[in-house]
């Protein structure tokens, strides 16, 4: 890798969570071409990093002419609660950037696939790097896996598939993905950008730049949401991309889609019925396939056909924390849907299954549960955690729909399953919370964690 263009620099990576980390180390490996520093507000990861040998700076002196600095994903950039780091940087006209900047920049002619949206973007990334790899060496990474100069090298022959947030999106102007994925675009992260319409136009700088070579570039985006359509219809103007559209919703003359039935077709006509797959299943899957589908199908001349390329889909068993079933326990099934931190992602759980008892709750985000109470009568009772459960208990009730507030995970479990045991009916124990985990978990992923390592302990004999 070529990081030859930061010769003499001074960088400064300002976050020390996993990406950043990950960042700092690739730079101390190469502090013959670069000097360093890095800063986290967190006291405790300060010291940490002055144990591992790191230069701590909180940038109050910079220089224009020299300072390069990497910006971790999540802390604000702008707005009111913009960092005071970034509002130097700004004083001084220094742009922030992420690590993916950094690899866009080292390897400009690799061929990368991007992909981002509101929802689904991780399934799809690790879906298609699972696909990919049948044919060409491939590497994962950005907002999934591990931070992208982390990542083992590879020749100039393989592909990366870099997952990118909308806060990524706004810190990589260097971004010339080949294929880019635009799966959808419904309000979050409003707080942060400020409102919806900076967060779509964070989405839309995934087609910002296109590689100056001669392959034609493929822009696969979904028609299922407004912002998106809108989009589609900006990118046509320009004649920069090729525009392979999807749907679940309605029938495209010129794209890839799904029908009602699960049936997926695209140029030529049917491909496969999507409901004979034995993982993925749920509309909101459906598109995450199609969006797979249509970005290797389209964008590579791989000897392989569209039956191969299914034959690869098929196998994929999903992502942990995406509706992951984790454990069955007679007539009930055990979901970890963790990563739904908001009401659309716990939408697609909720009209996924029947007969459901759900664990909703934690830090609620703009809209709360709005939206979500067409879906009561699939809820046969609702066990609310977190510092969202009494507003959130006072809109159950409001719609009618059976609840308790358990306050923790753990104790909800325990409800729910006292309950479901009485069941007659197939019945689904469902962790989509519909919320951020940070009241009460560091992470999702930790939120269900802990719920599938309480689940093991549930004893199959009826309490």
């Amino acid at each position: 890798m070529d990081i030859s263009f930061l010769q003499d620099k001074k960088i400064h990576i300002i976050g020390l969570g996993k990406t950043g980390l990950a960042t700092a180390k690739f730079f101390q490996k190469n502090n013959f071409i670069v000097s360093m520093s890095v800063w986290d507000d967190d006291i405790e990861k300060r010291e940490q990093a002055i144990r591992e040998g790191f230069e701590i700076d909180d940038c109050q002196i910079l220089n224009p002419n020299n300072d390069v600095i990497i910006w971790s994903p999540g802390i604000p950039h702008y707005g009111v609660n913009a960092h005071p780091i970034s509002i130097r940087a700004r004083a001084n006209n220094i742009p922030l950037i992420s690590d993916i900047d950094i690899l866009c920049r080292a390897l400009p002619d690799q061929t990368m696939i991007a992909i981002t949206g509101t929802n689904g973007k991780s399934t799809t990334t690790a879906l298609i790097k699972h696909v990919m790899q049948e044919f060409v060496d491939t590497r994962m990474g950005g907002n999934i896996g591990d931070a992208v100069l982390g990542l083992e090298p590879m020749d100039s022959d393989g592909v990366y598939v870099l997952e990118c947030s909308s806060y990524q999106l706004e810190l990589t102007p260097h971004l010339k993905p080949h294929v880019a994925i635009l799966l959808n675009i419904t309000p979050d992260h409003l707080e942060y950008h400020g409102g919806l319409d900076a967060y779509i136009a964070a989405k839309e700088k995934i087609f910002a730049n296109t590689q100056n070579d001669s392959r034609q570039k493929i822009a696969v985006i979904g028609q299922d949401t407004t912002a998106c359509i809108n989009i589609t219809e900006r990118l046509r103007a320009k004649e920069e991309w090729k525009i392979i559209p999807i749907s679940t919703k309605q029938k495209l003359d010129n794209g890839v889609w799904v029908n009602a039935s699960g049936e997926l077709f695209d140029l030529d006509g049917f491909v496969v019925n999507l409901n004979k797959l034995n993982y993925l299943k749920g509309e909101h899957n459906f598109e995450n396939i199609a969006a797979c589908y249509a970005a290797i199908r389209y964008g590579f001349d791989f000897d392989s056909n569209c039956y191969s390329i299914i034959e690869a889909i098929s196998r994929f068993k999903g992502l942990p924390h995406r509706q992951f079933l984790c454990r069955t326990i007679g007539k009930t099934k055990f979901i970890n849907d963790s990563k739904a931190t908001n009401a659309d992602a716990a939408e697609k759980a909720l009209k996924t299954y029947k007969n459901i008892y759900w664990i909703a709750g934690g830090q609620a985000k703009n809209g709360g549960l709005s939206g979500l109470e067409i879906y009561k009568d699939r809820i046969k009772y609702t066990a609310l955690i977190g510092n969202a459960a009494l507003d959130f208990s006072k809109f159950l009730a409001a719609h009618e729909v059976p609840h308790t507030i358990s306050i923790t995970l753990e104790q909800a479990i325990k409800d729910l399953w006292a309950l479901a045991q009485n069941d007659r009916e197939d019945s689904v124990i469902l962790l989509s919370p519909a919320c951020a985990s940070w009241d009460q978990f560091k992470s999702f992923e930790q939120r269900g964690e802990i719920f599938e390592t309480f689940v093991t302990t549930l004893s199959e004999t009826k309490n």
